[in-house]
């Protein structure tokens, strides 16, 4: 069964800085000011509200080389650091379902006015290819 995310919020801005100590190729961004978003899951018990805090590191979008010409590593931002938390929380573990955390990237590209075609085959690859990095 799909899960359906409503009411997808940001409160506060993203703020990002780039971690220049490794290669181009590994590049890792960090939160520079904490980043607040919330959901509600259709059918869900209650709305959820996450604090990303500042110092979370994020590779943003893990883009094949294949894939670049259609998505980016710096399109759909904030879709990509709330799903990046998601999966690994403050401490390397998940914080919610893996479909739950992949059908908020859709949500939150969505929200955020990303192309349709590239936050559809964005949302394909991590439905696809995510799993090995989720964490259970």
């Amino acid at each position: 069964m799909a899960v359906v995310i409503t009411d997808i919020r940001q409160w506060t801005p993203l703020i990002l800085r780039r971690e220049i100590e490794r290669p181009a190729a590994d590049t890792t961004f960090i939160i520079h000011l904490s980043f607040e978003f919330g959901y509600s899951v259709v059918g869900g018990p209650v709305r959820r509200e996450f604090v990303v805090p500042a110092g979370f590191r994020t590779d943003l979008s893990s883009v094949p080389k294949l894939a670049r010409s259609v998505v980016s590593k710096v399109d759909l931002i904030e879709a990509s650091v709330a799903h990046d938390y998601l999966y690994a929380g403050d401490d390397g573990r998940p914080v919610v379902p893996r479909q739950e955390a992949d059908a908020v990237f859709l949500a939150f590209a969505a929200m955020a006015g990303d192309p349709w075609i590239t936050r559809n085959i964005a949302w394909l690859a991590v439905r696809l290819f995510g799993g090995p990095v989720y964490r259970t």
